[in-house]
């Protein structure tokens, strides 16, 4: 049986899986622009930059773990643990400017604002129609707690 992985070494790999992807989407969106027929084709240019901009925020999530590895979390001492968490995180911090470029690039000024807007309505649409679920979750939970405490106040009255 091989050793347990630690934080360091599970986000390496981790971002190695998307490594690929990552790259591929920085490789469509400069073949698009690239191409004169098809850098005008604003539903292309969108669904690239929408791509990029997913991509972005993945990596970011990755970039914000990677800064907060520590080596005292490690199982195992890591040889050159700051030097690989570094390393980690440049790498990281190349794919989002990469992936920033791109995004500028695909759609400059106002369009790329709009649509980067838009996208985040639709986030923000999607996230906040789980926190109302985790909301009412937890109210209910309060409620119910309450009505516990009452009930033990009651019994001790009795008492």
């Amino acid at each position: 049986m091989g050793k347990e992985l630690g934080p360091l070494a599970k986000h390496q790999k981790e971002v190695d899986g998307q490594k690929k992807l990552i790259e591929k989407q920085i490789k469509e969106s400069t073949k698009l622009l690239g191409n004169s027929k098809l850098k005008n084709n604003e539903e292309k240019l969108k669904e690239q930059f929408k791509g990029c901009y997913e991509m972005k925020q993945k990596v970011e999530e990755y970039l914000e773990a990677a800064n907060e590895l520590d080596e005292a979390n490690e199982p195992a001492k890591v040889k050159g643990f700051e030097n690989k968490k570094k390393a980690e995180i440049t790498r990281l911090e190349k794919w989002q400017t990469q992936l920033d470029t791109q995004m500028k690039k695909l759609l400059p000024d106002e369009k790329g604002e709009e649509y980067l807007k838009e996208l985040k309505g639709d986030e923000e649409e999607e996230e906040s129609g789980e926190e109302e679920e985790e909301e009412e979750e937890e109210e209910e939970g309060e409620e119910e707690e309450e009505e516990e405490e009452e009930e033990e106040s009651e019994k001790q009255g009795i008492l």
